[in-house]
């Protein structure tokens, strides 16, 4: 599923330390889009904020790109898999045999 709604955005890593970064804002970005809709203003707000107390040199420019891929993740996230609300508790990304793997851990919470 991970893999469905932003294979591009990971594979566009040019590492695998750059895809594992990918991959787990994808993850923020889906367990976003698990929320209602009237939190997803409020907790891009955060993950922006975050993003910027841990890259005190990011202009606002590259925030702003930031926030337009996780809106668009979302997106991508709920025209694909609208009914599906298990939360994204882990995501590791290794490589074996030359290609990408995924391991996933969700849960479904209450």
């Amino acid at each position: 599923m991970v893999w469905e709604f932003a294979g591009t955005f990971i594979g566009s890593g040019q590492t695998l330390e750059d895809r594992q970064d990918r991959l787990t804002a994808a993850c923020s970005a889906w367990n976003m889009a698990c929320t209602p809709p009237e939190a997803h203003e409020r907790l891009l707000r955060q993950y922006v904020e975050s993003c910027r107390s841990y890259n005190p040199d990011a202009t606002d420019e590259k925030l702003s790109d930031v926030r337009r891929v996780m809106e668009k993740l979302m997106r991508n996230k709920l025209a694909l898999f609208p009914t599906v609300r298990k939360q994204i508790v882990g995501a590791q990304l290794s490589r074996a045999a030359g290609k990408d793997r995924i391991d996933v851990v969700s849960a479904t919470f209450i």
